[in-house]
């Protein structure tokens, strides 16, 4: 499988997401070329599972879960557990689309207590 590779044309940075690298490129439109800009560009973090690179530490550790499996977000209402929380939020609509709206929220509050 070969993904298509965003690649920045002032510096070293490359991302498979075209939502990174319009983020990447700010760096550079909105804040110029600064040097303080250009060494947080230039720290990146790499998975030593597989080389994947990203500038932002949380892409890495959120990542890793691929590699060691971990899911740490579980859905209240079932036994379904997620890595990405955003993804657990759009599953919860599953069980809370035909619910009255009182409902909805009930489990939401119960899901911010649980994480």
């Amino acid at each position: 499988m070969c993904k298509k590779r965003y690649h920045c044309s002032s510096l070293w940075y490359s991302t498979s997401r075209s939502d990174d690298m319009k983020k990447h490129i700010r760096i550079h439109t909105d804040y110029g070329f600064s040097s303080d800009r250009l060494a947080k560009c230039s720290k990146r973090y790499q998975c030593s599972s597989c080389g994947y690179t990203s500038f932002r530490s949380f892409d890495i550790k959120r990542h890793m879960r691929i590699h060691t499996g971990e899911r740490p977000y579980q859905c209240t209402s079932c036994t379904k557990t997620f890595r990405i929380k955003g993804t657990l939020d759009i599953h919860m609509r599953t069980h809370t689309e035909n619910a009255p709206s009182n409902a909805h929220s009930v489990t939401k509050l119960s899901l911010r207590k649980a994480i």
